[in-house]
């Protein structure tokens, strides 16, 4: 009798060693497709909020020097999202790539504080924000 309890218990434990793992790396897929589905959310608001803020600026007459800042400053944080894409593809992504998304995209925080913008830069802001907060949601950063 002691050998089928044993036997039982052995098979039950290596079932639920067998059933932990799949479960591991369903999650880890959908992390995957969730990261990804955030990062081309994230290029394509970008992309908005670059051509927004240009067209606002030149249409407000804003200084050229000003409107080159935040295209710079744009520039920085299309490479950081390029580097962490990069990085994930090579399945070498961490969070300190996420943490220099971050950290690019507080210049344009700044940037828009210190020089308000029209409703809609500010809404395609906040849409990349959103989805830079996603991101990070998905690695433990916060950004705030």
């Amino acid at each position: 009798m002691n050998r089928y309890r044993q036997a039982a218990t052995s098979i039950a434990l290596i079932a639920a060693f067998v059933f932990s793992g799949v479960l591991s790396v369903a999650a880890q897929r959908q992390n995957t497709r969730e990261v990804r589905d955030a990062i081309r959310s994230l290029n394509s608001k970008l992309e908005d909020f670059e051509y927004n803020i240009r067209f606002q600026m030149q249409s407000s007459s804003a200084s050229s020097e000003r409107v080159s800042d935040v295209t710079d400053d744009v520039r920085i944080v299309r490479e950081s999202v390029r580097n962490f894409e990069d990085n994930l593809d090579r399945k070498r992504e961490n969070r300190d790539d996420v943490n220099r998304i971050i950290d690019a995209a507080k210049r344009i925080d700044q940037f828009l504080k210190e020089y308000p913008q029209n409703r809609r830069v500010e809404d395609d802001w906040q849409g990349v924000r959103s989805q830079i907060d996603r991101l990070g949601a998905n690695y433990g950063v916060t950004t705030n």
